[in-house]
């Protein structure tokens, strides 16, 4: 494989310039492949590289710097307990209850495993059928979501259904986002917050996700997080929300090019000419934008009547968004305040009713009401 270095090269199998070049000093960055390829090209490519290395040819003493060995696609097998014998679709069922059913009517019972899809196990799923109906984007979403890439995935049609309601809600948002205009009024500046902060953090998640650490399955939970965000942002402002969606197709991109494509046309540039979204830089995570949560609002009422407002900064996130303070902190931060002790005049506090906000909330405010007692 050295020889693509050097394909041109008449007078030697390559030169050690070329290699160098392509190869550097830790081999290819990655190299994909399944188990079976671990005896053979794996450790002949291995060997020779190694042996090349001995003799000066080569600066690399490894011929792939990062081994990833993906896993297998299986199907839902089902087989004859007495005779083993792989059963087609048609000669079983499941029904209502769970319980598993011979369509032949014979006795002998069986069972359903989870085993690498073959012909020959009447457990494969007709890839041209779903792309037909779906498209391809579906299913490589469906297949790189349902699982981590090193490890088996089992086969779940339930999967191409979610993914293709998460690239319908992205056509949404490119419809959407594409007709607004820049300076068509004040926005929501808690929104705006809100959705600039989510964009960072999943920019700097996705990328560690998708260079690093390979956790595709990973990676794609965040874009939908995201999008899911930006449909609860639409009061944001407007030139914040075009990009995000800009930088949502271009990080969706590796995982569904078709789409994403289609999409980046469709959203244009602001001088007319969108290129095509695979020629475009990676987005960069503002790192201060990341990790800036903003604050929860609160308001405080004692005994039914407004007496405070508060702004409790909020200092922790998760993957599914902010994490708002326990009841008890905030409680606690709206008994402390001096307008709500003058208002309580000594009084102890009965009974504390707080009133969260969705922790996905894209303006995080809630209630507080102390209900006093008597001195």
């Amino acid at each position: 494989f050295l020889r693509f270095c050097d394909a041109r090269n008449s007078s030697e199998p390559f030169s050690r310039e070329a290699v160098d070049k392509w190869m550097g000093s830790n081999g290819v960055d990655l190299y994909i492949g399944g188990i079976e390829h671990a005896i053979l090209h794996l450790l002949y490519s291995r060997f020779i590289t190694r042996f090349l290395h001995s003799r000066n040819k080569v600066s690399c003493k490894e011929p792939f710097d990062v081994l990833l060995t993906q896993g297998m696609v299986l199907g839902e097998t089902a087989k004859c307990t007495e005779t083993g014998r792989y059963l087609k679709s048609e000669e079983w069922e499941r029904q209502s209850n769970g319980e598993l059913t011979r369509l032949d009517g014979k006795v002998p019972p069986i069972k359903v495993v989870w085993e690498k899809m073959s012909k020959s196990k009447f457990n494969g799923v007709d890839p041209m059928a779903i792309i037909g109906e779906h498209g391809a984007d579906v299913i490589r979403l469906a297949i790189l979501f349902s699982a981590p890439p090193d490890l088996d995935l089992e086969w779940d049609q339930a999967a191409v259904s979610g993914q293709r309601r998460f690239l319908s809600r992205m056509e949404s948002h490119t419809r959407r986002v594409s007709e607004l205009v820049a300076d068509a009024g004040a926005s929501d500046e808690l929104e705006s917050r809100h959705l600039a902060q989510r964009l960072h953090a999943t920019i700097d998640e996705v990328t560690d996700l998708v260079f690093k650490r390979r956790s595709l399955n990973v990676a794609i939970a965040r874009l939908m997080e995201l999008s899911n965000v930006l449909g609860k942002s639409q009061c944001a402002n407007a030139a914040l929300q075009r990009e995000a969606l800009e930088a949502l197709l271009i990080m969706l991109a590796p995982f569904a090019p078709h789409t994403a494509e289609q999409l980046w046309h469709e959203l244009g540039t602001a001088d007319g000419e969108p290129m095509s979204v695979h020629s475009q830089p990676w987005p960069l995570a503002d790192k201060a934008l990341a990790s800036d949560l903003g604050s929860l609002h609160i308001v405080v009422q004692v005994g039914g009547k407004k007496r405070a407002t508060i702004e409790l900064p909020l200092v922790s996130s998760d993957a599914q968004g902010i994490v708002l303070p326990s009841e008890q902190d905030i409680a606690a931060a709206a008994r402390e305040h001096q307008d709500v002790q003058r208002a309580l005049g000594g009084r102890p506090v009965r009974r504390e009713i707080v009133v969260l906000p969705k922790p996905d909330s894209a303006r995080p405010h809630c209630l507080v009401n102390l209900v006093p007692g008597k001195l």
